[in-house]
């Protein structure tokens, strides 16, 4: 019989393994989207857990934060958050500026977008200024 430890125990075991793969293929991802800008420093990555959305970039440390829960979406929904953090390194903001450059790098990225929030959130992540990713 299982008993909730050995649940516990299993819980943080996949958890784990999500975590590992995410590390790995992240990398690999943001290193592959990298290369369809002209910047001069690729961004620094972190993993965490995040509750209202799939990722965000930090001027301050030219940093990316991924969703851990992101690793559950397919490569093109990766590609797709990497390359909409990738564009607020030359626009901070959700404004026209930046959907232009999102839609020079990913012209489908408005499917992409329904896409992954129907299929791993069951609806729209929100953000603080009330633009949705």
């Amino acid at each position: 019989m299982k008993t909730k430890k050995d649940h516990a125990r299993a819980k943080k075991l996949l958890e784990e393994w999500y975590l590992e793969k995410a590390n790995k293929v992240f990398s690999e991802r943001l290193s592959a989207c990298f290369f369809l800008f002209d910047y001069k420093e690729m961004p620094a990555l972190a993993i965490r857990k995040l509750s209202k959305r799939w990722g965000s970039y930090l001027h301050k440390t030219n940093k990316i934060f991924l969703n851990q829960e992101l690793i559950k979406a397919s490569t093109r929904h990766i590609d797709y958050v990497i390359i909409h953090e990738l564009c607020h390194i030359a626009h901070r903001q959700h404004n026209s500026a930046f959907y232009d450059l999102l839609e020079s790098r990913l012209p489908q990225w408005e499917t992409l977008k329904t896409e992954l929030e129907l299929s791993l959130l069951g609806g729209p992540a929100i953000y603080s200024d009330n633009t949705c990713l």
